[in-house]
């Protein structure tokens, strides 16, 4: 029987600030001024549920596919802006992303129709100080977490005892 230790992420807000007119800041000493006003750009907040979760050696954010837009080239627009990546900030600060390779990675994870796959799983990395994903790699540590995450999030069927589930890589077409 597996134990996580999860956090779910019921809502990620990122506000959008914007100028009236290009800063200009002003330094006398003590102070700094600035003469442009900020105005806050009208956003639709949405929830994307979420799981962070440690697996391995790695945090990872571990998301429903069906969460995440039809298109795979979509997903870049949503999860570069939860992990703090869509402005290139190489602290991920506006994220949740923890600015190292160990801390941006996200698990894709939904049932599978395939033959022999309870879950589908597709990792992704997200870079550091970049707007875009990388989609190439595989984490063994996140993909220990993928199994957990679907007991936890009710994708399998757990019977008394022991529960196997049988993931299927998206990347590499392998059962695990």
């Amino acid at each position: 029987m597996f134990k996580t230790a999860s956090r779910h992420i019921e809502t990620v807000v990122i506000p959008h600030i914007s100028f009236q007119q290009p800063p200009i800041m002003t330094i006398m000493p003590g102070f700094v001024t600035s003469v442009a006003k900020p105005v806050s750009l009208p956003r639709k907040r949405r929830a994307l549920p979420a799981v962070w979760m440690r697996a391995g050696t790695s945090k990872g954010l571990y998301l429903h596919r069906k969460d995440l837009p039809t298109d795979q080239n979509d997903w870049a627009s949503v999860i570069t802006r939860v992990m703090g990546s869509y402005d290139c900030d190489p602290k991920q600060l506006n994220g949740i992303g923890g600015a190292t390779s160990t801390t941006s990675k996200v698990a894709v994870v939904s049932p599978s129709k395939r033959q022999g796959a309870d879950v589908d799983y597709t990792f992704i990395q997200v870079p550091i100080g970049s707007a875009k994903l990388d989609m190439t790699g595989n984490c063994g540590n996140i993909a220990s977490g993928v199994g957990p995450f679907a007991v936890d999030e009710g994708m399998v069927d757990v019977l008394p005892g022991q529960t196997q589930v049988s993931i299927y890589d998206t990347h590499g077409g392998e059962r695990h």
